[in-house]
């Protein structure tokens, strides 16, 4: 084996360390030595484009730090020496090697495992017995969220209407006669999308309503603040905090928190949250060389293949290792332990392989045989153009990244705050779907009336006119009109979800909405569904020609949503076909809206990912008729209560495969 003839990337390590890392100039072949060859099979640069090397001596001393830019497919595999300058003996080395997209990176803290996990499913208590036998105990100043169901399980409303939902309950134990504040301090949903009604009181006994000392309604009716908010005289003790609401079944999550009065602090202002109980710092290790510094940044693990292997360096007997790093392991952040002195412990540290299980397992030593050509994960999951229609598209398998910044800002409506955040970056796989090349329709969901569609949801809001222009009004109308071809509007999440269920198919995921409005078919993925043209009132069915802050409106859409087969809607397609993805209506998904780092997001495998928790509140995606151009950027997701339409809200399905039951028209 020649070094000097390797494509090799590195520097030479200071020679006071047993190991150094070659460069094409420099490679004694007499010397221990392993050429590493890194492939991946995911695409280039579309879902990773960087490759960050870390190299730790046997006794766990970090001697090499080293990030690489490789945003071209013929760019891997990456060939890197590693070479030990003592000819007498054998050593091993530990590598990690991780490769993600580009800017996708967080401050470097320490070592932070993250492992996966599984998300616990909400207590919701169906009666007071189990809602008072379950009441955890609240510390002061600790602020805790639980889950209220839709079912009322106490009749108490403050003297006013009765308690009409679920309830939350808290033991709290007072240890000094004094005056303390009691609050709910948030709920889910919360003002993004109108005010949840509570009520807060507390008892002596949580099953005794003749116990109750105190009640209190809303916090400030005017500005539509219908939390509560307590402050009473109280002996020591132990009581139950309580709550209720008068709005008909409205589950919500309501935050909890209270405090000595004196010192509950300045008007919201509330001390940072903690850090996720999963989230371990194993020391601050720092790399150990004259010639390298450590990193003040490091690969944000969510958008990272991440891979230790361990290399053998024998003298007199240079050898090439391959490794790859899979797709299947996306997200899958390696263990790697470390020591009080910041040394890692090679023995203790696991890491992904293939992510068939999910699981960690101890370092191999030298996988060697596994590389395949970059680019080829999820390949055989391909659509020939035989595979689409009039009606579905075909979106090919693939890895990318999910998610990146927004706005930079926040952009409102009205009074309502619409961004949320897309970031940290994921890095996901889809494997091959099928999706609607047009929103769902008004005149589709008729035929599915028709063909003995059913659901215990609410239906869509209809207006009585057929000919009144839809402008901020329901598309859908009692008797076949105009607006047969127009998407479907004012229909609630589940309702769309069993509509598309209908079909064989259901709500499509965050990860296969972006994919296929901005990934699927291209290298690189696109700022918007068409490209990264900035939107104007030619490209879309908008509300305004570019950023959120511009004012100027498009006069076409002041009507309200058009038909998806519109002229207007001519360049609102991707290079897929799929139309509409930009404007017209916004699109429901599939997921809860939670953060991408949250235990739901962190809980889901690399491959097809889908937040499930349950959802209070769900994300939509895209732009729509009432929103400014700075709507339609693919990354850009808004949330939503699952239980409410909109006007500018409708959807698409997806399937595994072309439905059976098709329907007229577009």
């Amino acid at each position: 084996m020649s070094f000097a003839r390797s494509a090799v990337i590195g520097i030479v390590l200071s020679l006071v360390f047993p190991i150094a890392l070659a460069g094409c100039e420099e490679a004694p072949p007499a010397l221990p030595a392993v050429l590493v060859s890194v492939a991946t099979d995911v695409s280039v640069p579309r879902a990773v484009s960087r490759l960050r090397i870390d190299v730790f001596a046997e006794d766990g001393t970090w001697l090499h730090a080293r990030d690489h830019a490789r945003p071209h497919a013929n760019d891997w595999p990456v060939t890197f020496g590693v070479f030990s300058p003592d000819e007498s003996k054998e050593t091993t080395v530990l590598v990690r090697l991780r490769a993600y997209a580009e800017g996708a990176t967080r401050d470097y803290l320490g070592e932070r495992y993250e492992p996966r996990g599984p998300v616990e499913p909400h207590f919701v208590a169906q009666s007071l017995e189990e809602l008072c036998a379950q009441a955890p105990e609240l510390l002061p100043f600790e602020e805790r969220t639980l889950r209220r169901g839709a079912t009322a399980l106490t009749t108490d409303g403050c003297g006013q209407r009765p308690t009409r939902t679920g309830a939350v309950a808290v033991t709290v134990t007072i240890p000094v006669k004094g005056r303390y504040r009691f609050e709910v301090i948030d709920s889910v949903p919360g003002e993004l999308l109108g005010a949840v009604d509570t009520t807060l009181f507390l008892r002596r006994d949580c099953r005794d309503q003749k116990t109750e000392l105190a009640c209190h309604d809303d916090i400030d009716d005017a500005s539509v603040n219908l939390l509560s908010r307590l402050v009473v005289d109280l002996e020591p003790g132990k009581y139950t905090l309580m709550t209720g609401g008068g709005f008909l079944a409205e589950p919500a999550d309501l935050t909890l928190r209270w405090a000595p009065e004196a010192e509950w602090g300045p008007e919201g202002k509330r001390p940072p949250p903690p850090l996720p109980s999963t989230l371990v710092s194993n020391g601050l290790p720092r790399v150990r060389s004259e010639k390298e510094s450590t990193p003040t940044t490091e690969p944000s693990p969510f958008a990272t293949i991440d891979r230790l292997v361990r290399l053998r360096l024998r003298p007199g007997d240079p050898h090439r290792v391959e490794v790859v790093l899979r797709g299947a392991c996306a997200g899958v952040m390696a263990n790697l332990a470390v020591d009080a002195e910041g040394r890692v412990r090679i023995g203790e540290s696991t890491t992904c392989v293939d992510g068939a299980s999910n699981e960690l397992i101890p370092v191999p030593l030298e996988a060697e045989g596994d590389a395949t050509p970059a680019g080829t994960s999820l390949s055989d999951d391909a659509c020939t153009d035989e595979d689409s229609d009039e009606q579905i598209v075909c979106v090919p398998g693939g890895a990318f990244a999910l998610g990146g910044e927004d706005f930079g800002g926040n952009a409102t409506v009205g009074a309502t705050l619409l961004v949320a955040s897309s970031v940290p970056t994921r890095l996901v796989g889809l494997k091959r779907f099928f999706i609607d090349r047009n929103e769902f329709t008004v005149g589709r969901y008729r035929e599915a009336l028709t063909a003995g569609f059913r659901s215990r949801t609410l239906p869509p809001i209809e207006r009585d006119d057929p000919a009144r222009p839809p402008s901020g009004q329901p598309t859908f109308t009692s008797r076949p009109g105009s607006y047969e071809r127009h998407p479907l509007n004012q229909v609630g999440w589940q309702r769309a979800r069993d509509l598309c269920k209908f079909f064989d198919g259901d709500l499509p995921s965050e990860a296969q909405w972006e994919y296929a409005a901005a990934a699927a078919g291209r290298d690189r993925k696109a700022t918007y569904p068409w490209g990264e043209a900035v939107p104007t009132c030619r490209q879309a069915v908008l509300a305004g020609k570019s950023a959120p802050a511009d004012p100027l409106s498009c006069p076409r859409a002041r009507n309200g949503p058009v038909a998806v087969d519109d002229p207007r809607m001519a360049e609102d397609v991707n290079v897929l076909g799929i139309v509409g993805l930009g404007g017209n209506v916004t699109e429901w998904v599939r997921d809860a809206h939670a953060p991408f780092d949250s235990v739901c997001w962190r809980a889901t495998g690399p491959i097809d990912p889908v937040c499930e928790d349950d959802p209070l509140i769900v994300s939509h995606r895209g732009g729509a008729w009432s929103l400014p151009g700075g709507f339609s950027r693919a990354t850009h997701r808004m949330p939503f209560a699952p239980v409410i339409g909109s006007d500018r809200i409708g959807f698409r399905c997806v399937y595994s495969a072309p439905p059976t039951r098709r329907w007229k028209g577009p």
